[in-house]
């Protein structure tokens, strides 16, 4: 998204938690996004406004699709974000070994109301 002119922040929280041992927990902007994007208007991007973004692998694209619509709260902020007039995207990124080259190859999907 920065290449594409975006400004990214990374809106995840870590934690330590103590449980009898130390434990990071991750959690996601609104329990959907990793990443908060954003471009002004001058600039000729596939989406405009707000972006929140998912990051995960390419695999992992339909469970992570799956535990957000079993989580209604969760599709209730992903639904309020999109009434705002933002987007949701998810971003799944695989490892392609081409040659003695690593290619890594993103699958960039619109959420799907």
């Amino acid at each position: 998204m920065r290449e594409q002119g975006y400004h990214v922040v990374d809106v995840e929280l870590r934690q330590q938690v103590l449980a009898g041992r130390r434990v990071q927990v991750t959690k996601d902007m609104g329990g959907f996004a990793d990443l908060l994007c954003w471009c002004t208007s001058e600039h000729q991007l596939p989406h405009s406004g707000c972006v929140a973004v998912q990051v995960t692998t390419r695999k992992q694209l339909a469970a992570h699709r799956r535990k957000y619509r079993r989580d209604a709260e969760v599709i209730q902020r992903i639904e309020d974000w999109l009434e705002a007039g933002d987007q949701f995207v998810l971003h799944g990124w695989e490892r392609k070994q081409v040659g003695k080259a690593v290619r890594w190859i993103l699958i960039e999907e619109d959420w799907e109301r």
